[in-house]
Formats: structure tokens, sequence, C-alpha cells
């Protein structure tokens, strides 16, 4: 066999395998490029999506914080409160002694008044 029939034949196997195959390869081609463009675009969107959870986890625990630090000023206001009212209450309670003893006092000097 020559070259000219070794270059003939291989181009003619060429044309019968393109009439049978091609359009299936063409097909597969095709589908294979498709597929790759979606999952392409499904990386990015997990990726974007991937950066969204980031930004919202980063808002969630500042959100947090703040929470946390409003509740730790709300305590430590409450509890100064609370302790001052207590305060307040010991000292109009130690007041109302003084004012007892005062009455007492009084009313044992007008007593001794009456009675001269």
């Amino acid at each position: 066999m020559s070259q000219d029939q070794l270059t003939s034949g291989l181009e003619e196997l060429e044309r019968v395998r393109e009439i049978l195959f091609g359009s299936v390869a063409r097909d597969q081609d095709k589908r294979i490029q498709q597929l790759q463009s979606e999952i392409a675009r499904l990386q990015q969107a997990v990726t974007q999506i991937n950066a969204q959870l980031a930004d919202q986890r980063q808002q969630h625990a500042e959100q947090i914080e703040l929470l946390r630090r409003h509740v730790d000023d709300a305590d430590a206001s409450l509890r100064a409160e609370t302790e001052q009212a207590l305060h307040q209450l010991r000292d109009d309670k130690l007041d109302r002694r003084a004012l007892g003893d005062l009455l007492v006092a009084l009313g044992s000097r007008l007593k001794a008044d009456a009675d001269a």
C-alpha cells in the first residue's frame, strides 16, 4: 500500500466516522459545554452566597455584642437603682427611728412639764 492509498483510506475512514458519529460527538460537545457553563455559574453563585453568609455572620455577631452590652448596661443600672433604693429605705428607717425617739423625748418633756 502506498502513502497516497493510506492517506486516502484514512480520509475515507474519517468521513465514515463523521457520518456515523459526527452529530453524536457534536451533541456531546455541546452538552459538555453547557454543563461546564452551568457548573461555572453554580460555583459563582455558591461563592456569592458564601460571601453573603459571611457578611450576615459578621452583622449578627456585631448585633449580639451590641445587645450583650445593652443588657450588661441595663443590669448594672438596675443593680445601682436597687442598691440606691435599699440605702434610701435604710436611711428612711433610721430617720423614722430618730423621729420616734424625738417624739418620745418630746412626749416625756410635755408630760414632765404638765406634771410640774
